[in-house]
């Protein structure tokens, strides 16, 4: 992309070093105070990222590389190649916790017990398979069991009509009740197939563009937050 005054992929020039990416000022979002949409702000984007935190008994180093990686998101409304550099870090963060947590000396067994070579997807797998991390402390899990149980809800009350001859229901999503079944999804494997690929796409180096990392940060910090449950909260959804 280039702009009129400079080309924003090259190094910024310092007349220009306090002005957004001109790409962040491409989004917008919902304002329910105006009720309607109006320019993404640098206080929107700054709020969106110091919503993670990770708190002790995390180690202090654990803490200190992943908030260096919210800086990274932070500083891509300046520069928005940061955005990859941002996502690439938050998954080192991840492997580095596991080892951590895990013990370096035991790295090796526990690669082993899982059927995997060394790396983040063996580890993520150990932290499965050790009871230490588990589906129900992310949040996206929840989200996903809910549109499941929404979803089957639905069917079910158009069968109904049908079965009935009735032309119009009262749909109440708060009735709805999450099942066993809507809570198949095995997140935790299907975490430890994309992460890694994820990661070294960018660590290989990658082309590769987009400023949606924040779910990134979200998956790390709950995975993190269940490595050293005391003193963090974990995710909690009907």
């Amino acid at each position: 992309m280039k702009n009129h005054r400079y080309n924003p992929d090259n190094l910024k020039p310092l007349a220009f070093v306090n002005d957004p990416d001109p790409r962040s000022n491409f989004f917008e979002r919902f304002d329910p105070d105006i009720r309607n949409f109006r320019p993404l702000t640098l206080n929107d984007h700054y709020a969106s990222i110091s919503f993670y935190t990770l708190v002790p008994p995390v180690p202090e180093k654990i803490i200190t590389h992943y908030e260096t990686g919210k800086n990274l998101f932070f500083y891509a409304w300046f520069a928005y190649r940061f955005y990859p550099v941002a996502q690439l870090h938050v998954y080192t963060t991840l492997e580095m916790a596991l080892k951590e947590r895990i013990g370096v000396g035991n790295l090796r067994s526990a690669s082993k017990s899982v059927n995997q070579r060394p790396g983040l997807k063996a580890y993520i797998l150990f932290a499965k398979q050790q009871g230490w991390v588990r589906n129900e402390g992310f949040q996206r899990w929840w989200q996903s069991a809910r549109v499941r149980a929404e979803h089957r809800a639905s069917m079910e009350l158009i069968a109904e009509m049908e079965r009935t001859g009735a032309t119009e229901a009262v749909w109440d999503p708060s009735k709805v009740e999450i099942t066993e079944q809507d809570k198949s999804w095995d997140f935790m494997t299907a975490l430890a197939e994309s992460a890694p690929k994820i990661r070294n796409e960018y660590a290989h180096g990658s082309s590769m563009l987009h400023r949606s990392v924040l779910g990134s940060f979200e998956v790390v910090a709950e995975f993190i937050k269940q490595l050293w449950p005391a003193g963090n909260s974990f995710v909690q959804m009907p």
